[in-house]
């Protein structure tokens, strides 16, 4: 709610900055994070309450995820992408977490919850409401 009011408030102003290179303000982040989480719902089903791992580097990706997490109505669980894989499954495994979101391609050996590779959601995204 917090999110949507200061959205309303200054839409153009910058909501996000990485190493001064890509910027997001306040209604494109709102745009984007909506679009996530209809992508989250519509395509890997994360419904209402769900847990939701979130192992990504810090970047430009990683707000727009947690807030579209958020929007899907599912919390996040935030997983370091530098922990070794005995942790990252003692995680997995022992946090009722459904589904990872993570670079697939840098995740091998996971099989214990569902994969939901951001990029192959970035690559989709322009098909769903903002």
């Amino acid at each position: 709610e917090l999110f949507a009011l200061q959205v309303a408030r200054v839409p153009d102003s910058v909501a996000l900055e990485y190493e001064s290179l890509d910027t997001l303000t306040y209604s494109e982040l709102d745009a984007l994070s909506n679009r996530i989480g209809h992508y989250l719902q519509e395509i890997s089903g994360v419904k209402s309450g769900d847990l939701i791992g979130l192992m990504l580097e810090r970047g430009p990706d990683l707000i727009p995820f947690m807030l579209g997490i958020l929007k899907s109505g599912a919390a996040y669980v935030p997983i370091d992408v530098q922990y070794p894989q005995g942790r990252i499954e003692a995680i997995l495994s022992g946090s009722g977490i459904s589904r990872l979101v993570c670079r697939a391609s840098s995740i091998p050996g996971i099989t214990t919850v569902s994969l939901i590779d951001v990029d192959k959601v970035f690559s989709t995204l322009s098909t769903f409401p903002s």
